[in-house]
């Protein structure tokens, strides 16, 4: 990376038919991270750039907000509800591809860790109401999670235990990905985050780093996704 410019750290979009979309707090997490947030459209028309994005930036948040298509992960969909956007999970699973390939940072967060469970061959439960036999803890709010020590994630943050982290989902990891280790998870034993086995810049987390203050402990995270970004 050029050392005289700040990190360039691409974050995808929330799409639907009419808009892309981003909570702002993505954008003020990098930015309080002393880098520079550049949002990548998740559309079928932006694949073809992929090529070109993957240049500019220096590190990759995938954001959450669609569901991951159960066809990537060879089962037939059961939720009806499912906010189901294959265009982009075609574009984001490519920017994963690249960004693996090239040993590039990455924080994978609720919908994008999933999705890089899939892409690295893992499997999800659809709807943890109904295939979940052990959901004690909603999800769809704060709750706790347990960090495994020795990890990457618990180095960043410092903690065995966080209360009360922002979560809001329906899907989950079921099978985790051979290249992947658990590194958090909540107390029903569901999978918080994750880690590459051999590329410690690769992170995914369940939760939602970027619903939390400025100076809360999981904003370490950005950080840290700066620091590898710059990294000679």
């Amino acid at each position: 990376m050029n050392m005289y410019r700040k990190a360039v750290i691409g974050i995808t979009t929330l799409s639907d038919d009419k808009q892309f979309q981003i909570h702002k707090g993505y954008i003020k997490s990098v930015i309080q991270a002393e880098a520079s947030p550049l949002l990548i459209p998740a559309s079928q028309e932006v694949l073809e750039d992929v090529d070109t994005y993957m240049q500019v930036i220096d590190a990759l948040i995938i954001s959450g907000g669609n569901d991951v298509n159960p066809e990537l992960y060879n089962e037939k969909l059961i939720y009806e509800e499912s906010r189901i956007n294959i265009s982009r999970n075609l574009l984001e699973m490519e920017m994963l591809k690249q960004a693996i390939a090239k040993e590039m940072p990455v924080l994978a967060i609720n919908g994008g860790m999933q999705l890089l469970n899939v892409l690295l061959g893992g499997t999800l439960y659809q709807d943890i109401d109904q295939q979940y036999a052990n959901n004690v803890v909603n999800h769809g709010q704060k709750h706790d999670i347990e960090i495994v020590k020795n990890s990457t994630l618990y180095e960043i943050l410092e903690v065995e235990k966080i209360r009360c982290v922002p979560s809001n989902h329906h899907q989950a990891i079921k099978k985790l990905s051979q290249e992947l280790v658990a590194t958090a998870k909540s107390s029903d034993g569901l999978i918080e985050a994750v880690e590459h086995r051999t590329l410690s810049g690769i992170i995914g987390v369940q939760f939602n780093p970027e619903l939390t203050e400025e100076d809360h402990i999981l904003q370490r995270l950005f950080f840290k996704l700066k620091e590898e970004a710059t990294r000679d």
